[in-house]
């Protein structure tokens, strides 16, 4: 970068900060739901670009970016396939989630279980976002690495440090506003990324030439030794619906809406937005496979092209717009962990029945992101894995204990409390030992099936050990227990438009799946 990028990027950043900081000050958050929900006036718009932002960070278009460039189309069927799962969310669980007055996972397990579940889901859900804050500051630290020279566990610390700068004085509404801004721009500048890099193909038989019929196809024969289609097919939805669904980052943001009407549009307007993705970061992944020579790091090639086909000052842009992806992920997370923390946590601790004051979430939140830095740091150590691989074998590995207890504790009565803590607890020690021994490579990586379907077995042997202590130790207190009923549809049916946009974006999700198989 010259001068121009440099100046560029601070300029950008600075802007960032101004816009939190604007939000914060002429926004004062008079009560710990303010801080967390946003006082529930987000609008559908907000919603679906703040959910978007905070899914597409530095790790998503990074990761996202090199395993295109290595596997082809199969990296779409984690855009793509995820609108199945977001429709899930729309019809069954923040309609279930509002209906009962539920603002986190904790409180989910209260209701429809007890309290020794709730506090143990309180630790679990806190420690997975620990580890996905870590997880998205060791990803943008590695960006930023690469361009200042610094070394990583320096820049987790300048990352930190700007993030945290007005995630702790705004709360949700200033991660929500300032996600909406960077997420436009960060559209333009990787369309115009995918442009400029198209535009140097001179000659279009190059992508046949250099790319194998498979490369093109979403879904890949079951003998296909990294992503067979059954990992796709079984594997993915297991941590797919721990995330749509059931992910206190993502959920956190809907039930902040200004109502079910409108959180319910702005999650139809994610699913258009992740159509998107595939042109933004799978289609550079592509062109770089095609055009770049001697790529030896496959997590080096959205940077490489970034370099490469952009003039200076649109490579500030570029720069400057990844790291507030970045910022924008990891305060939507500091955010959600301090919620679990302050709301669900700490009262165990204290002897009084008053709510979190906003001193105790703020002081949670800073006590997070010095977690998430020692997480990133500890990453930087794990070797052998691409950054898709390595962050998401942990959480492919830490998720179906959960979904097993929300999916058949939502739609079935009979799923006890004894045997939903039994699950949580017990259950996730082989996931955690399997997570070990793969990340290891021990006793090789070629011991391993992928391991999304890794997580489908775990997923199903931990359904049938749930049930099966569902019978054998049911619930006898008479206590209610809310489950999912089809009533729900009736008192919030989808509108119109909701059925038409729903209907107009499976239309367009079949074609494609036909035309790419």
């Amino acid at each position: 970068m010259n001068n121009l990028d440099i100046t560029i990027v601070v300029f950008y950043l600075l802007a960032l900060l101004a816009v939190g900081l604007y939000v914060s000050f002429t926004h004062k958050q008079k009560k710990s739901s303010d801080l967390f929900l946003a006082g529930k006036s987000l609008t559908w718009k907000t919603v679906g670009l703040s959910i978007f932002g905070t899914n597409v960070s530095p790790l998503n278009i990074i990761s996202t970016c090199g395993l295109a460039y290595t596997y082809g189309m199969v990296a779409c069927n984690f855009q793509w396939l995820a609108w199945i799962y977001i429709l899930l969310l729309s019809l069954v669980f923040l309609p279930y989630y509002l209906r009962h007055n539920i603002q986190t996972m904790p409180q989910f397990m209260l209701r429809r279980y007890d309290e020794s579940c709730r506090k143990a889901l309180s630790w679990i859900v806190f420690l997975q976002i620990s580890i996905g804050a870590g997880s998205v500051l060791y990803a943008g630290s590695m960006l930023v690495s690469q361009l200042i020279g610094f070394p990583i566990w320096q820049c987790v610390i300048l990352m930190t440090a700007f993030a945290m700068s007005f995630t702790v004085t705004g709360g949700l509404k200033a991660v929500a506003i300032t996600d909406s801004f960077q997420s436009v721009v960060m559209v333009f500048v990787c369309v115009f990324i995918g442009y400029v890099a198209l535009t140097d193909v001179s000659d279009w038989s190059l992508f046949t030439q250099k790319l194998d019929v498979d490369y093109w196809k979403l879904l890949r024969p079951s003998d296909d030794p990294n992503y067979p289609w059954q990992a796709i097919v079984f594997g993915y939805p297991i941590m797919s619906i721990w995330y749509w669904c059931a992910n206190q980052n993502i959920v956190q943001t809907t039930l902040g809406s200004k109502s079910l009407e409108e959180g319910n549009k702005g999650i139809l307007f994610l699913g258009y937005l992740k159509l998107l993705i595939p042109v933004l970061f799978i289609l550079p992944g592509i062109l770089a496979k095609v055009l770049l020579q001697d790529l030896e790091n496959p997590d080096d090639a959205l940077l490489r092209l970034i370099y490469q086909y952009l003039p200076h000052g649109l490579v500030g842009l570029a720069i400057g717009v990844l790291i507030a992806a970045l910022v924008g992920s990891l305060t939507a997370m500091y955010n959600s962990g301090s919620t679990i923390f302050a709301l669900d946590i700490l009262p165990n601790f204290s002897k009084s029945d008053a709510p979190p004051t906003l001193a105790q979430g703020r002081m949670v939140m800073a006590t997070l992101a010095v977690l998430a830095m020692l997480i990133a740091i500890g990453l930087d150590r794990v070797e052998g894995f691409n950054l898709f691989e390595k962050v998401n074998a942990i959480f492919s590995f830490l998720c179906p204990s959960l979904v097993a207890v929300f999916i058949w504790g939502i739609f079935w009565k009979k799923i006890s409390s004894k045997a939903a803590l039994y699950t949580l607890i017990a259950g996730n020690i082989p996931c955690i030992l399997i997570s070990i021994l793969y990340l290891s490579q021990y006793p090789s990586r070629e011991f391993y099936p992928n391991f999304f379907l890794i997580s489908f077995y775990l997923f199903a042997a931990l359904s049938v050990l749930l049930i099966v202590l569902s019978y054998r130790y049911p619930d006898t207190d008479g206590k209610p227990r809310p489950i999912f009923e089809k009533t729900q549809w009736n008192e919030n049916p989808f509108s119109r438009s909701l059925k038409w946009g729903w209907g107009i974006l499976a239309v367009i999700m079949i074609a494609l799946y036909s035309y790419f198989n």
